[in-house]
This record gives structure tokens, C-alpha cells and sequence, in this order.
């Protein structure tokens, strides 16, 4: 690695010696996701790829955990809310909501918003979120 603060193919090569593969392999990964000019995903990139792999495929997510070295039950790793709603009843709400304006040239994939949006929404009222 080369601590430029962006992972190249063979920098995620590297990283994920230790496990069967990228988990991202059969998608457009790292296209779609945060990169620098020459392609290598940025830590931001990094971390949106793994929210949304979470998001859709914890299991995904606890065991490459395991497989990327973390010690210990990697069902610890990750923690389930409740929805917001009954944690406003008790007043106890335990979270931070922000406010995003997204701005972009046609294209550019803003829509995708929309649909990060959508499938947070699906996942909170079938209780996964």
C-alpha cells in the first residue's frame, strides 16, 4: 500500500488476499463508488461501498469482517435499531439525521440518490433499517 489515501487494483487485490475474492467482483465495483482520477477508490468510496453492502447483504459484511481480521464474534460489529418512531415515544432518540443537497451535471448519477433513498425507506418498513 502505498498511503495515498486511494486503493488500485492491485492495492485491493492485496487487501482481500485473505479472503476468497473482492465481494464486489461481479459488479461494476469500483466504478460505482467514490475515485480518484486515476480510478483508485478513496476512503469515502471505500466506506459508501461497504455501508451499501451492509445495507443489502450484512452477512457479506460479517464475514469478511472475519476474513480482514477482526477478532472476536463479528456479530458484535454490527448494531439493529429500532425504528425511530418508537424511540421518539419513549424519547429517546439516539441518532443524527442530515440534511444533503446533491448537485451534478446530467447523468452524473444523482438519480442513484433516489434510489439509496428508496431502498433505505423498503428496508426501514420491513424492519431491517
Amino acid at each position: 500500500m502505498d498511503k495515498d489515501g486511494a486503493l488500485k487494483d492491485s492495492e485491493l487485490e492485496a487487501l482481500f488476499s485473505t479472503s476468497p475474492g473482492n465481494p464486489w467482483r461481479n459488479t461494476e465495483f469500483p466504478q460505482t463508488t467514490i475515485t480518484s482520477e486515476a480510478g483508485a477508490v478513496s476512503l469515502q468510496g471505500w466506506l459508501a461501498q461497504w455501508s451499501m453492502t451492509t445495507l443489502l447483504e450484512h452477512k457479506t459484511t460479517l464475514k469478511y469482517l472475519a476474513y480482514l481480521g477482526f477478532e472476536g464474534d463479528t456479530r458484535i460489529a454490527l448494531k439493529l435499531t429500532r425504528a425511530r418512531r418508537l424511540e421518539r415515544k419513549k424519547g429517546k432518540v439516539q441518532r443524527n439525521v442530515f440534511l444533503c443537497y446533491v448537485f451534478g451535471a446530467a447523468g452524473s448519477g444523482k438519480v442513484l440518490i433516489d434510489l439509496i433513498s428508496e431502498l433505505l425507506d423498503e428496508a426501514q418498513k420491513s424492519g431491517i433499517y
